[in-house]
């Protein structure tokens, strides 16, 4: 199955609540597929409602969707330093991101606290004004 097919799928099961579980399973079976196509899809327009859709698909109740979704927050993390998008996309992703923070564990949350101040230090966050 190719990127675009896994996305397009990932897309249509987002839209409808009452398959969560279906999107659930579906996220667990594409992770590396996902995982290799959101840095360049989540700089587009919609890259927050992907980024949502992602995160529905990684429940909080198990540990490997736990390890799964700090993979994609950091990978998005990543992605928002080093490309420039508008200020009112960038909100959109980090906000998001943002509702998630309190479920991570503390190491990673340091981790990322640290390089995202390293890289407005190191003046290489591609984001900041």
């Amino acid at each position: 199955m190719g990127e675009q097919q896994v996305f397009s799928e990932l897309i249509e099961l987002g839209r409808i609540i009452s398959k969560r579980e279906e999107l659930q399973e579906y996220c667990n079976q594409q992770f590396p597929m996902i995982l290799k196509g959101l840095p360049r899809r989540i700089l587009h327009s919609g890259g927050e409602c992907l980024l949502n859709t992602i995160l529905h698909g990684l429940p909080d109740n198990l540990p490997e969707s736990s390890r799964n979704k700090a993979k994609v927050i950091e990978l998005v993390l990543e992605t928002m330093r080093k490309e420039s998008t508008s200020l009112t996309h960038c909100s959109g992703v980090v906000s998001r991101l943002c509702i998630e923070l309190p479920k991570q564990l503390v190491e990673d949350l340091v981790r990322w606290c640290n390089d995202s101040v390293q890289s407005i230090v190191d003046d290489n966050d591609e984001n900041m004004m």
